[in-house]
């Protein structure tokens, strides 16, 4: 694997950083195998060339960005995970909260998207995927309230569009109006 980038931040805080990004780098370069093991501890000490104090800040790092996580014991080491996108939601509420944004100006940007995601699935979308879609809708208006809540509705469009990153910001924008 690579070494971790340089740069000019000092210390083992920076240096864990940047070990963590090179973590994060070697597991997209390696296609992002979800539930393989990258390596035991000391084979990552080894990799990176850095001290069990800088691999264990840069896996916290790894960890709370939902790349992967430790696992003890035989077999175990660092494990590729899928990341989740309520880190990436808590997130941005915090920086939303700092920046002073309005729940009306949060709004306005999910409208936005939403748009676009709308747009997308319709262009891209199968019949066969709209008449599912417009089935559940159906279901959803026929049948008790709890068994189809309407934010999922958003989030299917979104998945109509073919498009992750549309899919992704369509699930956070959902999510922050609501935790806003």
């Amino acid at each position: 694997m690579n070494p971790p980038p340089r740069g000019e931040a000092r210390g083992d805080a920076k240096l864990a950083e940047r070990v963590a990004l090179a973590i994060r780098r070697d597991i997209v370069l390696d296609g992002w195998p979800v539930g393989r093991v990258v390596g035991a501890e000391p084979e990552l000490v080894d990799r990176y060339g850095v001290s069990r104090a800088v691999l264990r800040e840069a896996v916290r790092i790894v960890e709370y960005l939902g790349v992967g996580r430790m696992r003890q014991g035989p077999g175990g080491g660092l494990v590729i995970t899928a990341p989740n996108p309520t880190a990436v939601t808590q997130a941005a509420i915090v920086y939303l909260s700092y920046a002073q944004v309005s729940l009306g100006e949060v709004i306005g940007a999910r409208s936005m998207v939403e748009q676009l995601a709308v747009g997308l699935a319709t262009e891209r979308a199968a019949a066969a995927e709209v008449e599912a879609l417009r089935e559940r809708m159906a279901a959803h208006v026929e049948g008790p309230a709890h068994e189809y809540a309407p934010w999922r509705l958003h989030d299917e469009i979104a998945a109509l569009t073919a498009n992750p990153g549309i899919e992704l910001f369509v699930k956070i924008l959902g999510r922050i109006t609501g935790r806003y």
